[in-house]
């Protein structure tokens, strides 16, 4: 994992465990450039592989596959993947949940 995801964990717990949509949608909304590029990097990460998950959460993730790889497209803008985010934050805080146990492996 990347300084940036270290600088940006706080933002990342919280946002996986906001339980208001709406809260989660201002979050997302209001997200940084730092905090964006943290969580594509996660998603591509998990993309890659290199974030282990269980079985089940990959089943549950993998509805979401061609969301992910659009995010993790280079030549989408960030702005674009801020919109795609926003409208999808029940999978951004499933998303987060999934990783959640290797993402505190790894920072520590």
């Amino acid at each position: 994992m990347s300084n940036l995801v270290k600088k940006n964990v706080s933002f990342l717990q919280l946002l996986a465990t906001t339980v208001s949509s709406i809260q989660r949608k201002i979050l997302l909304d209001t997200i940084t450039k730092d905090q964006l590029r943290a969580l594509i990097e996660i998603i591509v990460n998990l993309s890659q592989g290199v974030l282990p998950i269980t079985p089940k959460r990959k089943s549950e993730l993998g509805k979401f596959k061609k969301l992910f790889r659009t995010i993790g497209d280079k030549s989408v803008s960030l702005k674009r993947k801020q919109k795609l985010l926003g409208r999808s934050g029940h999978v951004v805080a499933l998303l987060l949940k999934a990783v959640e146990p290797a993402l505190k492996s790894f920072l520590s």
